[in-house]
């Protein structure tokens, strides 16, 4: 038989099945094994960029958590859900309020994870399937832009959807790669795959995740300031001793003069906080989102400093702005029949780390925290 009859092996039904299997064989050795979701050394290096790694380790507690247990809790939002809700922490509060609480707490959070961020998150929230979730939430939140720009916020690492949402994709390129990110998990997760694989061929060096707890304060500063700590501990006394706004402020400088430099360009925007905002669409559509997959929430007005009070002229905030954004947060989780749980006085600001963030060991806050969410367990 001459070789123009015989049909060539790419045009064979059996090489496309074949291709296929070793196709899903290596991608399940890869997104479903620790050759991706096992430690790493690029996630404590702090060699990437913040966001890298931090998106990575949430999407391992979706996608390869440590263990299952009877109530899974979701903590969704940024950088202050991040600081103020330890797990461990969160879960030992659960186990004194409930003993009979079989509980595991994933806390989501990402540092900088603006609204459009967080409903993107949640797209992804059905392999981990909540038991509840918490979306923490501030005036700021809504107020600001809803994402980041390209390149810059964990949004590009997790797109996935078959439908934009209410964040459109910026082209038809931009949405035929989230379709592909959808229906391929080793597309999806390629570039913690590529760094993953990159730790264990390359052997990096490990430093080990930071401390869970702090035993003081001083301890804290230590971690977080290194290099200037004793300049930091130096403004914060001077602050515990004479109190007041000025005095917090010139501790800031000191510690997080960036911060602060962002507290202020904030205080200076005059954009009005309607249902019509931006960022405020993307908070409804992301309860409109809980909503319909039938996951219990509750909405968490994150603690916010008291100290701000003291600010009359608006230098460090937007009078009014944390009252607009809180009847809205209530307004729109009402209609979506979400309860809220307004945390905006609960804490003094010794317990805060600057205006916005609360310190670790809140154990005020997560035993409050606790009983709420056994609450919502119960509705």
């Amino acid at each position: 038989m001459s070789s123009r009859n015989q049909s060539h092996p790419s045009r064979s039904p059996v090489t496309w099945g074949l291709a296929l299997v070793l196709l899903f064989s290596i991608d399940a050795a890869i997104t479903r094994t620790d050759v991706l979701w096992g430690p790493t050394a690029f996630e404590n290096s702090g060699g990437l960029r913040l966001v890298f790694p931090q998106t990575y380790q949430v999407a391992r507690k979706i996608y390869a958590p440590v263990r299952d247990a009877d109530v899974r809790i979701a903590l969704l939002g940024n950088s202050r859900v991040v600081l103020a809700l330890r797990e461990h922490r969160l879960e030992r509060a659960l186990a004194r309020v409930a003993p009979e609480v079989d509980a595991v707490v994933s806390n989501l959070g990402i540092f900088g994870s603006f609204m459009g961020e967080t409903e993107m998150l949640a797209r992804h929230l059905e392999p981990l399937d909540p038991s509840v979730v918490v979306l923490a939430v501030g005036a700021p939140d809504l107020a600001r832009r809803p994402t980041h720009a390209a390149g810059e916020g964990p949004m590009d690492l997790l797109r996935i959807g078959w439908r934009d949402g209410p964040i459109p994709a910026a082209d038809f390129y931009e949405r035929v790669d989230r379709w592909l990110r959808s229906a391929w998990p080793l597309y999806r997760f390629r570039e913690f795959a590529r760094e993953a694989i990159l730790d264990r061929l390359l052997g990096r060096p490990d430093p080990g995740p930071p401390p869970q707890d702090f035993a003081t304060r001083a301890d804290l500063f230590a971690h977080l300031y290194s290099d200037r700590v004793e300049a930091v501990q130096a403004a914060y006394r001077v602050w515990e001793r004479d109190g007041g706004l000025d005095a917090y402020a010139s501790y800031l400088e000191i510690a997080g003069p960036g911060h602060l430099a962002r507290r202020k360009q904030r205080a200076r925007s005059r954009e009005p906080l309607t249902q019509e905002t931006p960022a405020v669409v993307v908070f409804d559509a992301l309860l409109a989102r809980l909503a319909r997959a039938g996951r219990p929430t509750l909405v968490l007005l994150m603690p916010e400093n008291p100290i701000l009070v003291d600010d009359a002229t608006g230098v460090f905030h937007r009078p009014g702005l944390a009252d607009a954004g809180a009847r809205l947060a209530q307004q729109l989780a009402a209609a979506r029949g979400i309860p809220v749980v307004d945390a905006r006085g609960w804490l003094t600001t010794d317990r805060f780390l600057d205006f916005d963030h609360p310190i670790f060991e809140l154990e005020d806050l997560e035993q409050r925290l606790a009983q709420e969410i056994l609450d919502a367990l119960e509705r």
